[in-house]
């Protein structure tokens, strides 16, 4: 929906209220299904049309968890509870719960932009500079000195610090859980902690 411009979507809604025309109609004439051209029009009636003018929004993962909690506890309708947040259509959230469920029930934000130059020399990636040898080495002593800067402290980490960490050793090194996991728990330095 997102690729339709305002004035596309303003006269999909005057359609369906000013000239009772219909998802069938609607769904042949833009190109759009049924199911989201209801959520648009649902969309405008409730938030009126001010809504379309919303630049793109970037939500927190405490915004995302909020809105997983309501569908996966909750046992809220996914349509419905992107209906109250406002957001542009009901596959933002169903691309959260799926994303959610394939990272380990974790949130996961992406970073947006370029990678930083000098991850990019010469139009060579990381792994391709370094090797597999390589990498398995950089990447065990990335895990060992974040793990370990956690565990500096005069106390253990909390079980939540150590998932955040892992979390973005993941983001960071695109590896495993199980593989970070074994890494921390193989060395005896560290604090063990359970696949769960």
């Amino acid at each position: 929906m997102t690729k339709y411009t305002k004035e596309i979507k303003l006269a999909i809604y005057h359609e369906w209220v000013d000239d009772h025309r219909r998802g069938a109609y609607l769904s042949r004439k833009y190109g759009i299904g049924r199911r989201g051209i209801q959520y648009l029009v649902d969309l405008i009636q409730k938030y009126g049309e001010d809504i379309l003018d919303r630049p793109q929004q970037k939500y927190t993962a405490d915004f995302k968890l909020a809105a997983i909690d309501r569908v996966l506890l909750g046992g809220e309708a996914l349509r419905q509870v992107s209906l109250d947040l406002g957001l542009t259509n009901t596959g933002i959230l169903a691309n959260w719960l799926r994303s959610f469920k394939e990272n380990g029930y974790t949130v996961i934000t992406k970073k947006k932009g370029r990678p930083p130059k000098n991850a990019q020399k010469q139009g060579q990636t990381a792994d391709q500079r370094i090797g597999r040898a390589g990498k398995e080495a950089y990447s065990r002593a990335c895990i060992h000195k974040k793990i370990g800067g956690l565990n500096s402290r005069t106390q253990e980490p909390r079980k939540e610090e150590l998932a955040r960490a892992i979390t973005e050793l993941r983001q960071e090194l695109r590896l495993s859980v199980k593989y970070i996991i074994d890494v921390i728990n193989a060395n005896p330095g560290l604090p063990h902690i359970s696949r769960s």
